[in-house]
C-alpha cells in the first residue's frame, strides 16, 4: 500500500491508497481480510469502483480515444434508455413487492459496468480499447483495468420506491463536482498528449467522481438502500 504509484499495475483503491498488482481486483485474495487490501465492496460498502492500474498511454491516444469509442457511445446510449424503463419498472416492483426482481437487477447492473467501462476509455484512464461486453452479474467479470462492482440487494423497504427522488441534493452538488471534472480531464489530456501519462491526482480524482455518479446510479436503481456520500472516495 502507498500513496503514490510505485510501477506498471499498481492501481487505486477507493481508499485513496495506491495497491500492488498482486492485490488487484479479480486475483486471489482480493477484498479478504486476509490480502490486507481493505479495498472491494463488502456488506458495508454495496458498490465500488476502482482503477486496477494507471500506466502510462501513448500520446497519440489523447487523439483518438473519443473517436474509438464512438461504437461504445452508440451502445451505451440505447442501454442508457433501457436501465430509464427499467428503473421505472422497479418503482413498482418495490413499493409493490419490495424488492427488484433478479433479472431486472442484474440488467441495470450491466448497464452501469458497460457506461463505466466507456467512460473510462474516454477520460484517457486506460488503453485497454473496451470489450463488447454484457455480462449480468454482481461481480465484475474481469479482464477490464476499470471495475465496477455490486453487492445488491434482496429486498428492499416499500418506502424506498422514493429512492431517485431522495437523490436530488446529491445530484446537485454531483453536478458542480461534474464540472470540475470537465477541467480535470482537459488537464490530463494535455498531460498525455505531451507525456504519455495521466497525472496520479487528476486519475484519482476521476476515478473518484465515477465512483460517486455510480453510487448515485446504483442507488437511483434500487440496487442499494445507502445514500450516497458526498464524496469521491
Amino acid at each position: 500500500m502507498s500513496d503514490v504509484s510505485q510501477g506498471p499495475g499498481w492501481w487505486l483503491a477507493s481508499d485513496g491508497k495506491w495497491y500492488p498488482p498482486e492485490q488487484a481486483p479479480g486475483t486471489p485474495g482480493y477484498g479478504d481480510a486476509s490480502a490486507g487490501t481493505g479495498a472491494g465492496p463488502t456488506a458495508a460498502d454495496p458498490v465500488d469502483v476502482y482503477l486496477v492500474s494507471n500506466e502510462p498511454i501513448a500520446n497519440w491516444r489523447a487523439l483518438l480515444h473519443i473517436f474509438m469509442g464512438i461504437p461504445h457511445y452508440i451502445i451505451n446510449y440505447i442501454l442508457g434508455y433501457l436501465r430509464t424503463v427499467l428503473i421505472f419498472v422497479s418503482f413498482f416492483t418495490v413499493l409493490f413487492g419490495k424488492k427488484v426482481p433478479g433479472g431486472i437487477r442484474d440488467i441495470q447492473m450491466m448497464t452501469i459496468r458497460y457506461n463505466n467501462r466507456y467512460v473510462s476509455f474516454t477520460l484517457l484512464l486506460n488503453e485497454q480499447y473496451p470489450p463488447f461486453d454484457f455480462t449480468t452479474t454482481p461481480a465484475d467479470p474481469g479482464g477490464y483495468p476499470f471495475v465496477t462492482a455490486f453487492h445488491p440487494l434482496e429486498r428492499l423497504d416499500r418506502w424506498r420506491c422514493l429512492q431517485p427522488i431522495l437523490l436530488i441534493p446529491n445530484v446537485i452538488v454531483l453536478v458542480f463536482v461534474l464540472i470540475g471534472a470537465i477541467f480535470a480531464y482537459i488537464a490530463g489530456w494535455f498531460a498525455v498528449l505531451f507525456t504519455g501519462k495521466q497525472p496520479d491526482g487528476i486519475s484519482e480524482f476521476l476515478v473518484g467522481v465515477g465512483r460517486w455518479t455510480t453510487r448515485v446510479s446504483a442507488y437511483g436503481a434500487y440496487l442499494s438502500d445507502q445514500y450516497p456520500p458526498f464524496s469521491t472516495r
